[in-house]
This record gives C-alpha cells, structure tokens and sequence, in this order.
C-alpha cells in the first residue's frame, strides 16, 4: 500500500494562516484545521530565533531544528520586566546592574540584556523582586531564563526561594554540566547555547509564598554559593519568564505588568467525509518535551462519543468511554518522541506505538458518525494536547498490523 495514497487527510506542519492550519492532503482544503489564539505568541522560527506571532496565527516552531505545530495552555509570565530593569524590580547583590544593550542574545537579537557586573567579592547576584509575593503555596510554577557567564564564572547556583531556604542547583560553566539538582524541585534543566549563554528551565512546587525570581549566585567555589567572583566580572540575563503551571511554555516579554498569552485552539468539525466512520486509522506523532496531564487528542461526534489519546503524569492512556476502554498503553514514557497509531473496525481495535503493538480489543463496536478532529477545545482547557505536533494522518481503513508496525517505527 501508499501510506500517501490511502490517507484521507496528512497534516505536516508547515503551511497556515490566520486561523487555520493547512493539511497537505486534501489538496481541496476540506481537511484543513481551524484554529484561534486571541492573543500575540511567540515561537522559534526556521532560523532559530525568537519571535512575536499575530493574534489568530498558528505557530509552526523550530526549536527543536523542525517545524511542530505548538499548541500550548493559557500562561502569565509574572516577571513584569522580562528584558528590562524597570522600576525597583531588578537587583544586584554586590554588584551593578545596567542594560546590557540589545542583539546580545542569539536566539531574540532584538532583546534587551540586563548585566550584571561585580563590585565587590562574595555573594555576588542578581534577582527581580516583585515586590509582593507571586507564588501560591501548593501551586505548580517554571521559571526559565537565559543567562550568559565567560570563563571568569566557574560556577553558577541558582536559588529556588519558592521552596525556600537556602535551596540550590549548581551549574560547573567549566564542564558545561549540571553539578547537581536540589531534591526541592521538580526539575532542573541547562542547555548550553553558543557565545557562552545558556537556557535554565525550573519546575516546582511552592512550598512557601515569595517574591522574588530568576536568582543565580556566580561563584568560585564548587561547595558554596557566598564565595564570588572577582570585581568586574560581568554576566548578562534576558528573556526571564515566572509562569504558574507544571511545564515552562514559550516565551512571554513583558515591559511593565505581566502579560497573558491565551490558549492556542483546534477544534475541526465537518470531517466526517474524511474520518474513518465504521473503521479507520488515527496516526499522530510528537513530542513530549515535558510531563503534562491530561492532555489530548480526540476524534468526536456531535454527541461527544470519542476517540481519545491522552497523557496524565507520565503515562499515555487510550480511551474510548462509549466501550469502556480506558488503558496505560505506554507506562512511565519519559521524554522524547512517541508514533502512535489507533486503528478501529468492529472487533477489531489494535494500538501500536513506536513500532511495538500495545493494544488489542476484539470486541469493540465502532462509530458511524465521527466528525470533529480535538486538538484543544476553548470550552474544556483541560483537553489541550500541549505537545508538540510532526504530523497527523487519517485513513478511512483499518490498516493491517505489519502497515501500522511500520508507519510507527522510529
């Protein structure tokens, strides 16, 4: 068989518009999939670089070096002077802070830097300071920022206040390595960029209300975060980002009060000409770049019988609740990229991810009437499918095993 040929609808991410999603196949555009955002975003374009995408457009991000479609939750970043020092929100422990100047950072070449430069040894940092408290005890918060240090800088501690105390993760800028991770987070990312600047993404769960953020001490020392670093070395930071969620979205700028971006929305009806009715197949393959709960992709009807595919911690389930299927089909999935494909027909259901077969059912009805394609859904924010997207496939068949251990292979 054509994989091409007998698809209904393939949807790669590359071509949109104002509030829709181009599908390469068909070619008429009946399979092409709505979407809104009523509020500007931010992606990574094809040249790696930052930047600012008008309200209703559909983002296609390259971050990871190929276009995904982005689809991501409603966020606040709570940072109110993201490139900037504004007024009594940036500070400087023994040290000076000044615009560093704009096109410092590769990755936005329009952002502002704040630099830092040491004036005196020992406990050398910098921090905003909100000014009243930003976090909620119990609630999940990323906090992410880039940070640029030379050579001068062995070593980099970053504070996590929000579960107080004096709680540290440790970057060695010598080995280009993470030293260690406080047991208080839950999680602690580097990635180290080009021209010495790095990318630090947090996660955690506020065990104590507090107002300040984006705190790194630069040291000398690999055991302790007071002994500093010599006067006048310098270290830059931009794009600072405090947003409440289990997962760091992409980047919001800020320039005096926080700014929202709202949720990304794709919820396509009229597709029952092109979803499988009494059998068919569900093909989709993406990203998981951070463990985020309930989130879906489903195929529906009018009356909300469905298809679902979902994530809850770091488990995929497949659903469908008119049947009574609910199941783990990949338990403890980590990180990385998954190929799914559901196939259905009248007692004969089967689920394969990344070429393995995980699921059989043979005595499962199927639907006649599929309609609508969910990727998230305004009136239900909980179904966004917050990961990124490298394709989509529909067939109005049920492909035959060995087609399906072959479509999801890696």
């Amino acid at each position: 068989m054509s994989t091409y040929d007998d698809a209904s609808l393939i949807m790669y991410p590359s071509g949109y518009k104002a509030n829709k999603i181009y599908s390469q196949k068909p070619t008429n555009g009946t399979g092409d999939l709505t979407f809104t955002r009523a509020s500007t975003a931010t992606r990574v374009n094809s040249s790696g670089l930052i930047e600012s995408v008008a309200s209703g457009v559909p983002r296609i991000d390259y971050l990871n070096g190929c276009g995904q479609l982005l689809l991501e939750p409603q966020r606040t970043n709570l940072i109110t002077y993201s490139e900037d020092l504004g007024t009594l929100k940036w500070f400087a422990q023994n040290g000076t802070l000044v615009i560093g100047g704009s096109g410092l950072l590769f990755k936005k070449p329009s952002a502002n830097s704040i630099k830092y430069e040491a004036t005196g040894v020992g406990y050398n940092q910098m921090y905003f300071n909100n000014g009243s408290n930003f976090t909620t005890i119990g609630n999940d918060y990323a906090e992410r920022f880039y940070l640029k240090v030379g050579s001068d800088i062995p070593y980099i501690y970053i504070q996590h206040s929000a579960v107080g105390g004096v709680n540290f993760s440790v970057i060695n800028n010598i080995t280009k390595t993470i030293k260690s991770t406080n047991v208080n987070v839950n999680s602690f990312d580097v990635e180290f960029l080009q021209d010495d600047w790095m990318l630090i993404t947090t996660t955690l769960t506020a065990t104590y209300a507090v107002q300040y953020a984006s705190k790194p001490y630069f040291s000398n020392s690999s055991t302790s975060y007071s002994n500093g670093v010599p006067i006048g070395t310098t270290a830059y930071m931009t794009c600072s980002q405090f947003e409440e969620g289990s997962h760091a979205t992409s980047y919001i700028s800020t320039a005096g009060s926080t700014v929202t971006r709202l949720q990304d929305v794709s919820y396509t009806t009229g597709l029952s000409s092109i979803i499988g009715q009494s059998e068919g197949t569900l093909h989709v393959k993406f990203e998981v770049s951070e463990n985020i709960t309930q989130k879906r992709i489903s195929l529906r009807n009018a009356s909300l019988d469905k298809i679902d595919l979902y994530t809850t911690g770091n488990n995929l389930v497949f659903e469908v609740p008119s049947y009574s299927i609910s199941t783990i089909i990949v338990a403890s999935m980590g990180l990385g990229t998954f190929n799914v494909a559901i196939a259905y027909k009248v007692n004969d259901w089967k689920v394969y991810v990344n070429g393995v077969s995980v699921y059989t059912n043979v005595v499962a009805g199927a639907f006649t009437d599929l309609s609508i394609l969910l990727f998230a859904n305004n009136a239900s924010g909980f179904s966004l499918f917050a990961h990124r997207v490298n394709e989509l496939t529909l067939y109005q068949t049920r492909l035959d095993n060995v087609t399906l251990a072959a479509l999801t292979t890696i």
